[in-house]
């Protein structure tokens, strides 16, 4: 429940500055958000858990090396489900962000941000396989709300602040791009801590 309120009031504070760039882009975000949460929180939610469950069943019985294989194989095959669904989506941008919404404008718009925003949901999706799957299984809580404060936070609220009120001329599509460099940041920051685990 605190990590549906905590993505929740992030997701809010996010649309709260977008809104500075004005209501097409609010629009074009909430379209862009529409075409991806669905198959994006599916495939989240279900590896997560299948993740924490394995790898607390394999530690528990105290085989590390089957835990670890278990988180790896799992992070595979859902990479590879999440680049089959961005590679069907990007030729279809703007049929993909037409289901959401009929305005002309709005379809544009998320269909210009679309790319990045599928690239940032991939690397988001695998980077909560490391917080609310593995660093679950492994017990490690104390860690998720660590980099949930000290690394998601200032990078998802305090970046996108930094691009929408500090760059001059900053448009979406430059928000866009910052989140997908920031996801990338969390990614690599979350499997450093994955690889040095003591499985």
């Amino acid at each position: 429940v605190g990590t549906l309120v905590f993505s929740a009031v992030v997701g809010q504070s996010t649309t709260l500055l977008v809104s500075r760039l004005g209501t097409e882009a609010v629009a074009a975000t909430t379209a862009v958000s529409t075409a991806t949460v669905v198959w994006a929180g599916a495939v989240n939610a279900m590896f997560s858990m299948v993740i924490a469950v394995r790898v607390g069943f394999h530690l528990g019985r105290g085989d590390g090396a089957a835990a670890r294989d278990s988180f790896w194989l799992a992070t595979a095959l859902v990479f590879a489900v999440l680049a089959v669904i961005v590679a069907v989506t990007l030729p279809f941008s703007h049929a993909v962000v037409g289901l959401t919404t009929s305005d002309a404008t709005v379809v544009r718009d998320g269909a210009r941000v679309l790319p990045a925003a599928l690239v940032a949901t991939l690397l988001g999706v695998l980077n909560s396989l490391c917080t609310g799957g593995v660093f679950s299984g492994q017990g490690r809580q104390s860690l998720v709300a660590a980099l949930s404060f000290c690394l998601d936070i200032p990078l998802s609220i305090g970046g996108v602040a930094a691009v929408v009120l500090l760059v001059k001329g900053a448009r979406l599509l430059d928000v866009y791009w910052y989140q997908t460099a920031a996801a990338l940041v969390e990614l690599l920051v979350a499997y450093a801590f994955v690889l040095a685990s003591d499985w």
